[in-house]
């Protein structure tokens, strides 16, 4: 008896080695917890941490120049710093002008850290949901002079009132001829970059007639992370098929020849830094060109939409200051650029919008084009202002279905037609010998000012209406036409009651 000792009972023993496991897990949970109120946790030095307790959101980083690499360095660091995925990390980065932005998921408080940085100039959120879309709202010289021709004249029967109106000549209507008449030469050659949301290139509109899908090109541009390399058209509208057609298309096209070269850029997502990132990508490709032949590269660049002030937010002036210098770079080196006025409500508001408000100051160069109606009214919805000097059709149009619709062709109308045409009419006087004389020129810039004074010089206002519109010199006389089409203007009356009933 006196040799033996009783431990405790069996739910005693139990509850004593709960309690031991218990405390065993709490040292080791405590070894390897850190010391929060020992150690200050901040982005720079904990930037995961960071990541892991707050939701990330892409931005738009601005460098405070461009040009420094030692600045622009620094905060590619920080960002590589603050995102634990670099492939996350998106840099529009142009060899020989410098670093644009980037595009990285941060949490409010690395982006706070970010904008704080010395480096950088702005810090923009980039929108991921219920994006704008810019395309809403679409649905001097004598002009005689151009009668000596290169190649002939070509008649497209029966073509649409809006092909009939750029051939349409002084105190006529397009009802009063039934083919558009323009010379064979076409723009071919011609560089022509689309800056929009890609094409539908096996529309029947760019594999027949010149097929200029055989000579397409495709850049692609973007706004955040990640790879858009599909050749297609990503908008909801065919909006980028739309604008290729009424450049270069076989029917609807004013320079059914031309070499586009379609820049992609993201639908919607990503926004304005996707649409800076293509123009951006239109630099880079045209610079070897314009270095190996400085005085006399020429190109056109279509940009059929822009951005009100709105859109853009606070931090908008160094996506503002960036894009006005790669347009005038472009310029620089015998680019114009063209776009349209943009589509308000009724009736005819000013123009509001970004790039489209420097044609009138600092990029006097930009061709912005208004529309009108086929009869040659402006068009309600074309927004105005002094300097849109030449306007086309924007009303009522035919053009390329790229949104996989069941026919070829679709109806739609805006300025972004308008523009479009404008900049086919661009190359094709650029791709006609007879005006050679008239507008090379050894500056690039002074090349770009020849070709849209022209543009300008040879539009005239259409009926009683005074509104200069597009005109590409021909007199379908010439070709022995001037017969009233028949059936054109019920066929039109037809086709506004079906619009109004839409």
């Amino acid at each position: 008896m006196g040799g033996s000792r009783r431990i405790g009972t069996g739910h005693q023993l139990a509850g004593l080695t709960l309690l031991a496991v218990f405390s065993f897990i709490a040292s080791l949970a405590h070894a390897h917890t850190p010391d929060i109120h020992r150690r200050q946790i901040s982005p720079a030095n904990e930037p995961h941490l960071i990541q892991r307790a707050e939701d990330t959101a892409p931005y738009a980083v601005y460098p405070k120049d461009i040009a420094n690499k030692a600045q622009t360095g620094a905060v590619t660091k920080l960002l590589y710093d603050l995102v634990p995925d670099k492939k996350e990390i998106y840099i529009s980065e142009s060899p020989s002008l410098g670093i644009f932005f980037w595009s990285a998921p941060l949490t409010k408080s690395q982006a706070a850290t970010v904008k704080a940085n010395p480096n950088v100039g702005s810090v923009r959120a980039q929108c991921t949901s219920n994006c704008f879309d810019p395309t809403l709202g679409d649905t001097g010289d004598d002009a005689s002079a151009l009668e000596k021709r290169d190649s002939g004249l070509v008649k497209q029967q029966n073509a649409e009132p809006e092909m009939r109106f750029i051939s349409q000549i002084a105190g006529h209507q397009p009802a009063q001829f039934k083919d558009y008449v323009y010379d064979r030469s076409a723009g071919q050659g011609q560089t022509v970059y689309t800056c929009d949301y890609g094409a539908h290139l096996d529309n029947p509109e760019f594999t027949q007639g010149a097929n200029i899908k055989a000579k397409a090109r495709w850049l692609f541009a973007k706004g955040t992370a990640g790879e858009d390399t599909k050749e297609d058209d990503s908008s909801i509208t065919g909006h980028g098929s739309c604008m290729l057609d009424k450049i270069g298309g076989n029917k609807y096209g004013t320079a059914k020849r031309v070499s586009p070269v379609i820049v992609k850029v993201p639908f919607v997502k990503g926004g304005p830094e996707g649409f800076l990132d293509g123009v951006r990508k239109v630099y880079d490709d045209y610079k070897p060109k314009y270095e190996k032949d400085p005085k006399t590269a020429t190109a056109v660049l279509s940009m059929s939409w822009g951005y009100p002030e709105a859109e853009l937010g606070p931090d908008k002036d160094q996506w503002m200051d960036e894009l006005k210098l790669l347009l005038q770079k472009l310029i620089s080196m015998g680019i114009l650029p063209v776009t349209g006025s943009g589509n308000g409500p009724p009736w005819n508001t000013p123009v509001n919008r970004y790039p489209q408000l420097w044609g009138g100051n600092d990029v006097p160069e930009l061709l912005v084009v208004g529309g009108v109606t086929i009869e040659g009214k402006l068009w309600e919805k074309s927004q105005v202002a002094d300097f849109v000097k030449v306007y086309a059709p924007a009303f009522l149009l035919h053009c390329a279905d790229g949104a996989g619709g069941e026919k070829n062709h679709l109806v739609t109308t805006g300025t972004s037609m308008a523009a479009a045409s404008v900049s086919g009419l661009a190359a094709y006087f650029l791709g006609l010998s007879s005006l050679h004389d008239q507008l090379k020129h050894d500056s690039g810039l002074q090349r770009v000012r020849n070709l849209r004074k022209h543009i300008i010089d040879a539009a005239f206002p259409r009926g009683d209406y005074k509104h200069d519109s597009l005109w590409n010199g021909v007199d379908p006389r010439d070709c022995n036409v001037g017969k009233r089409a028949d059936g054109v203007e019920d066929e039109r009356a037809e086709r506004e009651r079906n619009y109004s009933r839409a």
